[in-house]
């Protein structure tokens, strides 16, 4: 009996004694959204955000101009077009067609293109570089597919778009702008870069940092002959009559013509020139022109060859070649880059980097190369294979003899 009291106190506090809490389960990652629907809002994002961002200031300028006598339908189906053939699209008009594209205007495409990519990928929820080749495929067919639909809004009696142009061109640009912004938005970027060898990386980067130097020359050069032709823009602009907001209008066109007049500014540089119109040349060793349209930015082509702009124009490759050998010279110091290259590696480089420069700068030329209206303007820019092997040639010599002296006593 004296053993009871014990014992149910004992089981009193066992009975009473609190369990431990259960362990909790970490929450579950939210699901990811599907694949084909991110890429496909991703799409429609990027079109219609682009699409608005040119047809309201369209309809600004039809609304306040005071002598227009085109309906409301005209000026969005004018919107629609300017819109398409920022992304390479060709436009029928009244005996031949126009497809010289405004690389200005591309920027607003491509940049929202990008952005869109990588917020989808980040909805996604995945990211492998599966997941954004899958994405970039779903984004591009899908933002083809619209672009192809928007032609037959686009269409008026007097200008259609080609379907099959308005097709290709945006989904070549979708999947450039948007697969790189699919990919920055990856965890396997930084091990892709690591399984390039050294030397790759240099090639690439010395490559484009000639391009965007043959780039600022050619805007440098165009924007000093239409500095010096300014006259002549002037009476282009007087001639037309388009009034105050037509003015405006105008000056907006040839901004957006700007990248362009760069791109065929760098390619007078390098030698091969550009035409404007069958029969016609502009090349350092002379110029051979017709009649040009009466666009302000035409002004700035040179009557004729030689003088200041042919010994400018000549340093512009020159240049190019420098920074490029000065940029794979610095970037092959860094850290986890050989630091001593023999005299063999140090020409491949150079010449690599030459043949960088001269398959993207022969793409820039692509872009800026189409029909410039009937007639003889069906033919107007640079030829793009015979420029982008000037490009190679040039700056690739220059960049090789520069690392070979920057390197002389390391070799």
């Amino acid at each position: 009996m004296g053993a009871w009291p014990v014992t149910m106190s004992t089981m009193t506090g066992v009975l009473t004694t609190p369990r431990p809490p259960a362990a909790r389960r970490p929450p579950s990652p939210p699901a990811g959204r599907p694949l084909v629907l991110s890429g496909a809002l991703a799409a429609g994002y990027a079109a219609g955000l682009g699409l608005l961002a040119v047809t309201v200031p369209v309809l600004v300028g039809w609304a306040t101009a005071a002598d227009t006598g085109a309906s409301a339908t005209e000026a969005m189906g004018a919107a629609v077009q300017a819109w398409l053939l920022a992304h390479g699209s060709v436009l029928d008009v009244p005996g031949g067609s126009f497809g010289l594209v405004p690389l200005g205007l591309t920027l607003l495409p491509a940049a929202l293109l990008h952005v869109s990519a990588g917020r989808a990928m980040q909805a996604v929820g995945q990211r492998d570089l599966r997941a954004a080749a899958s994405l970039t495929a779903v984004l591009a067919g899908v933002y083809a597919l619209l672009c192809a639909v928007l032609t037959l809004a686009a269409a008026t009696q007097a200008v259609q778009v080609q379907p099959v142009s308005a097709f290709l061109g945006s989904a070549l640009l979708a999947v450039a702008a948007g697969g790189s912004g699919a990919l920055r938005a990856t965890d396997d970027l930084a091990g892709l870069r690591a399984r390039l060898p050294p030397l790759a990386l240099v090639v690439l980067r010395a490559g484009l940092a000639g391009v965007v130097t043959l780039l600022a020359g050619g805007a440098l050069l165009a924007g000093l002959s239409l500095a010096v032709h300014l006259g002549r823009a002037a009476d282009l602009i007087n001639g037309l009559d388009t009034g105050a907001l037509g003015g405006v209008l105008l000056v907006m066109i040839c901004l957006l013509y700007v990248p362009t007049a760069a791109v065929w500014g760098a390619a007078y540089a390098l030698g091969p020139g550009f035409s404007v119109g069958v029969g016609t040349g502009v090349t350092i060793g002379g110029t051979t022109l017709g009649a040009v349209p009466g666009l302000p930015l035409l002004a700035a082509l040179p009557a004729h060859g030689g003088g200041w702009t042919a010994v400018a124009a000549g340093l512009v490759p020159v240049v190019a070649g420098l920074v490029a050998g000065a940029v794979g010279d610095r970037t092959g110091r860094r850290p986890g880059q050989p630091l001593v290259w023999g005299w063999r590696a140090t020409v491949l480089v150079g010449l690599g980097s030459g043949a960088v420069a001269g398959v993207v700068f022969g793409v820039l030329c692509l872009a800026a190369t189409g029909p410039g209206g009937p007639g003889r303007m069906a033919q107007v820019g640079p030829s793009p294979w015979l420029t982008g092997l000037a490009a190679a040639v040039e700056v690739g010599t220059v960049c090789a003899l520069t690392l070979l002296v920057r390197r002389r006593g390391r070799i």
